[in-house]
């Protein structure tokens, strides 16, 4: 038997995934699309009805696509305003410094998962390494087949160590807040 003595203290739950370091052509491509769409929009405040009517037809049309691929209004906004697709969703980009990494994290989990959240990677390639980055995405849908949804993460890879299709494991601490504590 042993004794311990209880305590106010901070409790904390980690959610392990697994991921794996991964570039997204797919998203390029349609912020790309989105931004010769606002492009479009912007040089058409002259032209005929019609053709602005198309333009903000293939701007929303754009819109609908990247909100498919997990991103946000704010994210959408943020795109629209720095005017540049971002160069880490190709491959052999890593001079930006900074990789995606895709998980799987259980609907369980969902309610403790939220954009901004930081997230540590560690991978069995860098053993005892660990690294860092944000919460960027979480798809709107369920795979209902393993009901998990995909979260993407920008993760901090400085010396470009992190390669394609490399499985890392992925967790995100989250605070539950105060609650009486005792030891183990």
């Amino acid at each position: 038997v042993q004794f311990g003595k209880d305590e106010r203290g901070s409790i904390e739950k980690i959610i392990r995934a697994y991921g794996r370091v991964a570039y997204d052509p797919d998203l390029y491509q349609v912020q790309e699309e989105y931004l010769s769409a606002v492009d479009l929009v912007e040089l058409s405040s002259e032209a005929p009805a019609s053709s602005r009517e198309r333009s903000w037809k293939l701007l929303k049309a754009a819109e609908t696509r990247l909100k498919l691929l997990g991103l946000n209004d704010a994210q959408i906004q943020r795109l629209r305003i720095r005017r540049q697709v971002d160069p880490q969703l190709l491959l052999g980009a890593q001079e930006s410094g900074k990789v995606w990494v895709y998980a799987e994290v259980y609907e369980s989990d969902l309610s403790f998962v939220r954009v901004g959240q930081t997230v540590a990677i560690d991978a069995a390639a860098y053993p005892g390494k660990m690294f860092s980055g944000k919460i960027l995405a979480i798809d709107p849908v369920i795979n209902p087949k393993t009901r998990t949804v995909k979260i993407r993460s920008e993760i901090d890879d400085p010396g470009g160590e992190l390669k394609p299709d490399l499985y890392v494991n992925v967790l995100v601490h989250t605070s539950l807040g105060d609650a009486l504590t005792a030891p183990e």
